[in-house]
């Protein structure tokens, strides 16, 4: 297993750095009304997998219901397309679906 996998924060208290946007997400997912999206962006390493699959895990999103999609590989509209048409279906498991791009 890689490094950056088998020692990838379990929880948010585990996540060292950013802690004033630790704390405003942490305070926007205990509300009862949640966004329909979040956009997380930064150089690369600053954590934005993490924090999304952080945030899935605690919206109750299931495996089933997780995607993750990594941007360089799919660079048609084709691709887009696909995401779009997929997206409209309902949860199979949890609350919700995530799209991790």
């Amino acid at each position: 297993m890689n490094l950056h996998l088998r020692y990838r924060p379990e929880v948010f208290n585990e996540v060292s750095g950013n802690a004033i946007e630790l704390e405003k997400l942490k305070g926007i997912l205990s509300k009862k009304e949640k966004p329909h999206a979040f956009l997380f962006s930064g150089p690369t390493g600053c954590g934005k997998t993490t924090l999304g699959r952080l945030t899935a895990r605690t919206l109750g999103c299931s495996e089933k219901d997780y995607r993750e999609v990594d941007s360089a590989e799919f660079t048609g509209v084709d691709h887009i397309r696909g995401i779009r048409r997929n997206s409209h279906y309902k949860p199979v498991d949890g609350p919700c679906r995530v799209w991790l791009l």
